[in-house]
């Protein structure tokens, strides 16, 4: 194969979906909320309605939680971390 016949072969290509770790914070935030507020709103809902129409209940109530628990989350993280880190100690590194 020549140089000519080189230039038109397709180059493939690997698509990354990976951030840059700056978002880090808000990625935590934005998954701890989710999982968080399906589980929750799920079993208040499974409670307190019962199970026939259950879906569509839950879809309402999730829809409503979930932005409140991801502000919830991005407060709550950085006040966890500093409390978990008061009353944890440090291991200093093995020489």
């Amino acid at each position: 194969m020549n140089a000519a016949q080189r230039a038109f072969v397709p180059i493939e290509r690997k698509v990354s979906m990976k951030f840059h770790p700056r978002y880090t914070p808000v990625l935590i935030a934005f998954f701890i909320s989710l999982f968080m507020s399906v589980l929750m709103s799920g079993v208040v809902t499974a409670i307190n309605l019962g199970l026939e129409g259950f879906v569509s209940h839950w879809a309402r109530a999730w829809i409503r939680v979930w932005p409140i628990a991801f502000v919830a989350a991005l407060i709550a993280g950085p006040l966890a971390r500093a409390l978990v880190s008061r009353i944890v100690f440090s291991i200093p590194p093995r020489s």
